[in-house]
């Protein structure tokens, strides 16, 4: 889109304020919500959208919830409301109101507050002066809509800033093109052009597409268009915000950049543009709920288009992962999928010439050829490690005031992908790792040596270092094979929890899998538990203040306040995958 279609366009409705919230419809019969004959009114093919829908009753929702209180009596929201900013703010409303009859909440609520879509169209290759976007707005009151560009228009008449405003017809329908002049340059600006149909209003710099707004507006047809189409097919047709890219927009970009890359590029643009292709729809949406956020990215393809490698990748990372069901439910931090990186290595190669290739299988193959007496390791070792992998970080018993979080990491490994036992070699590397540590520690502090030890965990043997004196509390290295994985840990105690754990339900088919897992209410217990422990490793470590830390520590705790917990997770479904970040808060969003 030109440059100049922002500024011009912020200057028109709102004086720098709330542009990104606009957007058009029409008040049709057949439409349920407002989002919808906006939606209508979007032209095909265009390269992306965005919609916000409901703006005013989130809004209200949000400033009577339990939640907006207590983040106001935050010292950061304190902070904010006596900055400068803050106040500009409140002298920009008034001289907004002074001019156009409206505050900030009449603007949400009777003009902003239905729903409001932005979308945009790009040029062909090298012809960015063809690109086109139009604003789009339904207003709950058409008669402040009215009022406020009728106002608006005589203000800058006035002012001198708004130099000809010409009514033009297309098929019988009236639409204005405005021209302004820049007191700064001296200049008149590019024209743009609004049409207003009852409640809805649509304003773009380019005349051509303000008209096919008016032919969207103008059929009979109830298809709801493309874009709520999409929107719908990712679950976000009820998201306050959502953002819908269509890559055909943007193919014959991606065609042309693969056509003329240089040599050293070409395999990786051509790669790239064969994923492209398959792409269908990505959509990115938020949507605040009674106690929840939730950020998704959701992806629509033809998984048939894409390279085998892809496929298997994808269909791995489908599943949930084993390894969720033996972690603990209450922890620090918690993650864990299904990665096939055989299927990962070969998908990143397929960017790669041969020679590059090549280079790649030699780069991860040199260290693991005397580490572990593999010398192809991408060929014979990797094929069986995974695909099943997590993390986990807890704190220790809360009876433990000196204890360290505990780290655990699991790594499923297979045992029928090779002639080798792929567990015994990664051992027997492992164990040469452990004793050139304990050989190295020992002869530069003989005085707090380091002890190279063999236990068992319900009846599997597993190494572990042993020296109260060299590591903080509550930690002893360990490392071994545990029911099919293979497990590194800062301690006895967690690998004798992973093997000890039952493993949960396996979810039902369809559900959410699990990826990441951050619990701020477990984050809060420990620091404040364990606050002595944490300033003075922190001070030590940076040589530094304890009042510092202390500050520090309760600015961290401060925000800790505000949320529960952050779920990541997947959903998946034949040619599409949904990601969503769901963040609780601790007090209600809703009241």
């Amino acid at each position: 889109m030109c440059a100049c279609f922002f500024p011009r366009t912020v200057l028109f409705w709102v004086w720098l304020c709330f542009l990104w919230d606009w957007g058009v419809g029409c008040p049709l019969l057949w439409a349920a919500t407002p989002r919808e004959e906006l939606l209508r009114l979007v032209p095909d093919s265009v390269g992306f959208c965005v919609v916000v829908q409901d703006l005013r009753d989130h809004a209200a929702a949000l400033q009577a919830s339990p939640f907006f209180e207590q983040l106001r009596q935050t010292s950061f929201a304190v902070k904010v409301r006596n900055s400068d900013s803050w106040r500009k703010l409140g002298y920009i409303e008034s001289k907004i109101k002074q001019r156009l009859g409206l505050d900030w909440k009449q603007l949400c609520d009777d003009v902003l507050g239905d729903a409001v879509v932005f979308a945009y169209r790009p040029g062909l290759p090298g012809r960015p002066q063809q690109e086109q976007g139009v604003m789009l707005l339904r207003a709950r009151n058409e008669k402040v809509l009215a009022d406020l560009t009728g106002r608006l228009n005589k203000v800058q008449t006035e002012t001198g800033e708004l130099k000809d405003l010409t009514e033009h017809r297309y098929n019988g329908v009236v639409y204005y093109r405005r021209l302004e002049y820049d007191k700064r340059t001296k200049r008149d600006k590019p024209p743009t052009f609004y049409y207003v149909h009852g409640p809805i209003l649509a304003l773009s710099a380019q005349e051509s597409m303000l008209r096919q707004v008016i032919d969207c507006d103008r059929r009979s047809s109830g298809d709801p268009g493309e874009a709520a189409q999409r929107l719908r097919e990712l679950d976000a047709e009820h998201a306050l915000l959502a953002v819908w890219l269509n890559p055909r927009a943007f193919d014959a970009d991606v065609e042309a950049k693969a056509a003329n890359a240089p040599e050293d590029r070409s395999a990786a643009i051509k790669h790239f543009a064969r994923y492209w292709k398959a792409l269908e729809s990505i959509v990115l949406s938020l949507s605040p709920r009674e106690r929840d956020i939730g950020l998704s990215l959701g992806v629509r393809a033809r998984t048939s288009d894409v390279p085998p490698a892809a496929r298997r990748l994808f269909r791995e990372a489908a599943t949930a992962s084993d390894v969720w069901r033996r972690l603990p439910p209450s922890a620090l931090l918690t993650a864990g999928s299904r990665l096939d990186g055989a299927a990962l290595l070969e998908m990143f190669s397929g960017f790669l010439r041969p020679q590059g290739r090549q280079t790649l299988q030699a780069t991860l193959n040199r260290p693991f050829a005397a580490l572990l007496a593999e010398e192809d390791f991408t060929g014979n070792l990797l094929p069986a490690l995974g695909p099943d992998w997590g993390l986990c970080l807890y704190a220790p018993d809360s009876g433990d005031k000196k204890g360290t979080p505990h780290l655990l990491f699991a790594l499923r490994v297979q045992t029928n992908q090779t002639q080798k036992s792929p567990g015994r070699t990664l051992l027997a590397a492992l164990d040469f790792a452990a004793r050139l540590v304990v050989f190295a520690h020992n002869n530069e502090h003989p005085d707090s040596p380091l002890t190279f030890k063999t236990g068992a965990v319900r009846g599997q043997e597993v190494r572990y270092l042993s020296g109260a004196a060299n590591f903080p509390a509550g930690m002893q290295p360990a490392y071994g094979l545990l029911d099919g994985y293979l497990v590194l840990a800062s301690s006895l105690e967690s690998m004798n929890r992973f093997a000890q754990t039952a493993p949960l339900p396996a979810p039902a088919p369809g559900a959410s899998v699990p990826l990441l897992r951050i619990s701020f209410k477990d984050w809060r217990t420990y620091l404040t538990e364990h606050r002595e422990t944490v300033v003075q490793f922190l001070a030590q470590r940076d040589k530094l203040s304890r009042d510092a830390f202390d500050r520090q520590v309760d600015d961290l705790l401060t925000g800790l306040q505000l949320v529960e917990r952050a779920e990541l997770s997947q959903r998946s479904a034949p040619g599409q995958v949904i990601f969503t970040l769901n963040v609780r808060t601790t007090q209600a969003l809703k009241k």
